[in-house]
């Protein structure tokens, strides 16, 4: 199966607290899709590469974060946002008519 082409799309991963299971999410959705950008943001020191924020110390403090300063990081026209504890697993189901929406959530 090819990797499914999303030039329009920025992957990210913001996570100030498990970053060695961030890093592993990020390289597995790389391996399903290629991005028009991968950004993994973090406050912990890693030698991936990342782009460093300030620490999220609590849930309420990452979703915050989310809604107020995550648009500042987004280089294409859609994100798609995963978790450390959450990645994609089905890329072939992919639909483009997901692009005709604010916001997709399980």
């Amino acid at each position: 199966m090819s990797k499914l082409q999303l030039p329009t799309v920025t992957l990210m991963c913001v996570d100030c607290v498990n970053i060695e299971r961030a890093i592993a999410v990020v390289e597995h959705c790389k391996t399903m899709c290629d991005f028009g950008a991968v950004k993994l943001l973090t406050s912990i020191p890693t030698n991936y590469s990342h782009i460093k924020i300030g620490a999220l110390n609590s849930l309420v403090e990452y979703s915050i974060w989310m809604l107020t300063k995550c648009y500042k990081y987004i280089d294409t026209d859609y994100v798609l946002i995963v978790q450390r504890d959450g990645w994609i697993l089905n890329p072939d189901t992919w639909d483009n008519d997901w692009l005709k929406y604010d916001y997709i959530a399980p």
